[in-house]
């Protein structure tokens, strides 16, 4: 059963896949500069931008600096493989690794409201 987990958490991320839109900013119109969002992004830092809530999907090991509009900085550990929820946010992201960060962002839609 627990060797089931991670399949069954990246099918019901697919499954967010197939059914969402994504809302959030493009980060690539945010930003001018195209070196920031390509397959590879080495040792900068992106601009802030909006995400809404998210399902993220790490494909490799790095170490990420995010800071907040309100100038807080939280630094965090990603492992290849590695599934989380990140709640609705606006930051700067910066990858403190010497290996790329390479991930699979399912932005989730709101539902729909009743008629």
């Amino acid at each position: 059963m627990c060797a089931n987990l991670p399949i069954m958490s990246l099918l019901t991320a697919l499954g967010a896949i197939a059914t969402s839109l994504a809302l959030a900013q493009d980060p690539v119109k945010v930003d001018s500069n195209p070196n920031h969002y390509k397959v590879e992004v080495e040792k900068e830092t992106s601009p802030m931008h909006y995400h809404p809530p998210t399902v993220v999907i790490s494909q490799s090991d790095v170490r990420l600096r995010f800071t907040y509009p309100d100038g807080k900085t939280e630094e965090r550990a990603t492992t290849a493989g590695s599934i989380r929820f990140r709640p609705a946010l606006t930051h700067t992201a910066e990858n403190l690794s010497d290996t790329d960060f390479d991930a699979i962002e399912v932005e989730l839609k709101p539902s729909p409201k009743s008629q």
